[in-house]
């Protein structure tokens, strides 16, 4: 898979596929050479802590990040990709307001059993 099959969480070896999120999962593919083969969508971990509207990541990531602070989604271009956070705020007390991601174009396939 994508760098080691090392630690997860903030393990700088462990790659992006493993990464906490936040800057473990930004960094490693903004030094991917050339275009990024994939966006990814993560959830409950982001680059922003929503309670108190405060960044957790360096100015080179939130240079390419853009929060809604209501819906609690986070979008991070990198590498001519897209990469999304949803944090629900499923925590102790929960999050007064949050809004579930909808993608507007997205079709629903299956494949049928072989």
């Amino acid at each position: 898979m994508i760098w080691e099959w090392g630690e997860s969480g903030r393990d700088g070896r462990a790659g992006p596929l493993w990464a906490e999120s936040g800057a473990a999962l930004h960094e490693p593919w903004m030094a991917y050479p050339g275009v990024v083969p994939f966006g990814q969508l993560q959830g409950h971990s982001t680059v922003v802590r929503f309670t108190d509207r405060t960044w957790r990541c360096a100015g080179r990531i939130r240079q390419r990040t853009t929060v809604d602070w209501h819906a609690r989604h986070v979008r991070v271009r990198v590498g001519g990709r897209v990469f999304i956070g949803v944090d629900p705020g499923h925590g102790r007390t929960g999050a007064a307001e949050w809004w579930p991601l909808v993608l507007d174009d997205a079709r629903v396939t299956a494949q049928s059993p072989r």
